[in-house]
This record gives C-alpha cells, sequence and structure tokens, in this order.
C-alpha cells in the first residue's frame, strides 16, 4: 500500500471516529448539528471512478447509521453526493491537473470551496428533506437545515484546510 493511501485511509477515520464521538453529539442551538464527514469526498483522486465514489458514500454512509442508530438517512445522502461528485468535478477542475495541487494551490481554492459548498447544500438537502418526512413542522426543519448546513460548512473547510495539503488529495 503507497503511503499516500495509507493517509487517505488514516484522515477518513479520524473524521468519522470525530463525526461518531464529537459531532453527532453536537446540537448548537437545539438546532445544528454537524456533517463535516462531506469533505472526505473532496480527499479522492480526481479521476476516482463514479462507482467507486459511489460505492465509498454507500459504505460510509451505511456504517454511520449503524453506529448513530439512524434509519438510513446518511446512507440514502452520502450515496447520493458520492454519485453526483464526480459529475459536479467537471467544471471546477481540470482532470489533467495533479491532485496534490488542487487542494494546495491557492488559486484553486475558491473552486474547491465552491464544489464543497455545493455537495455540502446537496447532502443537507436530500437529508433533511427524508427527515422531514417524518412530520417535521416546516420552521423547524428550515431552522435546522440552515443551522446544520452553516456549521457542516465551516467546520468542513476546517477540514479541508487541516488536511488538505497532502499528496494524494483530491477536490
Amino acid at each position: 500500500m503507497k503511503l499516500e493511501h495509507l493517509w487517505l485511509v488514516v484522515k477518513i477515520v479520524i473524521i468519522f471516529l470525530l463525526q461518531v464521538w464529537v459531532f453527532n453529539n453536537l446540537y448548537l442551538f437545539r438546532y445544528a448539528t454537524p456533517y463535516p464527514y462531506i469533505v472526505t469526498l473532496l480527499f479522492f483522486p480526481i479521476n476516482a471512478s463514479k462507482i467507486a465514489t459511489t460505492l465509498y458514500g454507500g459504505v460510509f454512509g451505511l456504517l454511520l447509521d449503524i453506529v448513530s442508530g439512524m434509519p438510513g438517512l446518511h446512507t440514502a445522502s452520502f450515496t447520493l453526493v458520492g454519485f453526483l461528485r464526480n459529475y459536479l468535478l467537471v467544471p471546477f477542475i481540470d482532470p489533467d491537473m495533479e491532485t496534490a495541487r488542487a487542494l494546495s494551490s491557492r488559486k484553486h481554492l475558491g473552486r474547491v470551496l465552491l464544489l464543497l459548498l455545493e455537495l455540502t447544500l446537496i447532502h443537507h438537502a436530500f437529508f433533511f428533506g427524508l427527515e422531514a418526512i417524518q412530520g417535521i413542522h416546516i420552521t423547524y426543519f428550515l431552522l435546522r437545515f440552515a443551522t446544520s448546513f452553516l456549521f457542516t460548512y465551516l467546520l468542513s473547510v476546517i477540514f479541508l484546510l487541516l488536511f488538505g495539503g497532502g499528496r494524494s488529495e483530491v477536490a
């Protein structure tokens, strides 16, 4: 196993454990729960296949649902985002670009942050949309969606800046 692949696995495990032990238990203002695990999709190589990113999203979401006791919300939402990731990459990233430069270059940081914004928005819209099917009041739904989205995006940007300068990362 290459050192880059090992570093990718370590980052994913760290973010997974933080999600399970810390972020799942946070309810800022009784509404906002962050889900910064979305950033792990940006660590995959640009040329990773759609099947690989979709499968990763499904497995990661399923593990998170099992540990969190959720009824499939993470699995469905993260599988969707994993599937859409490669399609959303096209306007932002040159496929011939070396993957390490995509995250570490200040020149491309704006593109990466916009891509992260799109992934987070899609994930949260689907996640909280599924949650709202249970009959949640619309005001509660909108507050929960907006605050969780902002909190997640902020934490994801921090993770991206902390973990994004390595050799195999992708945006």
